[in-house]
């Protein structure tokens, strides 16, 4: 539990400022007062100066020429030299494309997955790297004798899930070295002798994943369930997301040469090209 330090508050000698304020509420501050400005020039139906944006802004001149230089610097603005007035920059655009780009990516995934799920009677589940490693931000269910849920929002091992092995192989970055160490060093501290990971089989199973386009996992994560993961890929032919489907052994055939395992790829492959892979 965190408790609430009690401090005395010293009389403020600018008005309208909190009598004290600690360093993670200041830049709190900072960055609302950035999105406020930024939302008055976007939603402006001209070019603005920094007299007028302040104004709007309810901002001493001199205050919001701190921001806007900062935010122009950033190319979130872009300021005219001649006018003297501020406009959207092209990081907000490029934000803002990316933005669609990936709601409109997460709409054919959802068609996708529903299809997929359909035709092989297995769930389905969409995962990107997240804060804590791979993360699942979409699931589709589907019918089984015995069910099979994935919550989204969980993380997922690198060394021990099909889609952990994904984002192990392309590429494997400082960030993903950092998480495969931790994740590594709880899975081999309690797992038995002839179930250890080590680096060596790790290349083995990256090189398998290079040469054929999946992974998959039986039986480690959970004891009864088997799942099979393809890489999806954006622009430059970065990882962009990983697609899976997951379910029970004895009902799950986890051979890449399996009618569910060469859907799962023709899946991942269709979405990769609706993001701009061309093959």
């Amino acid at each position: 539990m965190i408790q609430e330090e009690n401090i005395t508050a010293k009389k403020s000698s600018r008005p309208g400022r909190p009598p004290s304020r600690r360093p993670e509420d200041a830049a709190n501050s900072t960055v609302i007062v950035g999105i406020k400005l930024l939302q008055i020039i976007a939603n402006s139906s001209q070019p603005e100066t920094l007299t007028q944006i302040a104004k709007r802004a309810n901002l001493t001149i001199s205050r919001a020429h701190r921001y806007l230089k900062s935010l122009t610097h950033s190319k979130f603005l872009k300021l005219d030299d001649e006018t003297g007035k501020y406009t959207v920059g092209m990081a907000v655009i490029e934000l803002g494309l990316a933005a669609l780009s990936n709601i409109d990516a997460l709409h054919l995934a959802s068609d996708i997955m529903r299809d997929l799920s359909r035709e092989t009677g297995f769930v389905s589940t969409l995962s990107v790297w997240g804060s804590n490693g791979p993360t699942v931000i979409k699931s589709e269910d589907a019918d089984f004798d015995v069910a099979v849920r994935v919550r989204v929002g969980t993380n997922l091992s690198l060394p021990i899930t099909a889609v952990g092995h994904i984002f192990l192989t392309y590429p494997p970055s400082e960030e993903v070295q950092t998480a495969l160490k931790h994740d590594l060093d709880i899975w081999n501290a309690s797992a038995a002798k002839g179930q250890k990971i080590t680096e060596k089989s790790l290349e083995k199973i990256r090189k398998d994943i290079m040469k054929k386009g999946l992974s998959g996992a039986v039986g480690l994560r959970n004891p009864s369930i088997a799942a099979l993961a393809a890489p999806v890929f954006g622009e430059n032919n970065q990882l962009k997301m990983c697609l899976a489907l997951i379910g029970v052994i004895g009902n799950f055939d986890a051979d890449y040469s399996s009618v569910a395992a060469q859907k799962l790829k023709a899946s991942a492959q269709r979405l990769s090209e609706y993001l701009g892979v061309h093959t």
